[in-house]
């Protein structure tokens, strides 16, 4: 989830985040089946396009950390 939305929008990351957990919690009839959070996983780097690397860096900057081996 973006740290910021392009303009019209004016949702935080937060609010997003709670909206996905009301969801996630109160609809069992499958929607979002397939939506996990995952914390602290770590990816190697290689296996990431530079134009995603960069994609991450902009919109998630506060969430994604890149170092010489890992995403």
């Amino acid at each position: 989830i973006k740290d910021r939305f392009d303009f019209p929008k004016q949702s935080t990351r937060a609010e997003v985040m709670r909206r996905y957990r009301l969801v996630f919690e109160h609809d069992r009839a499958g929607r979002l089946v397939e939506a996990h959070e995952f914390e602290h996983l770590v990816i190697a780097r290689e296996r990431f396009d530079p134009v995603l690397l960069d994609e991450l860096l902009r919109d998630v900057a506060s969430i994604v950390k890149i170092d010489d081996d890992n995403v």
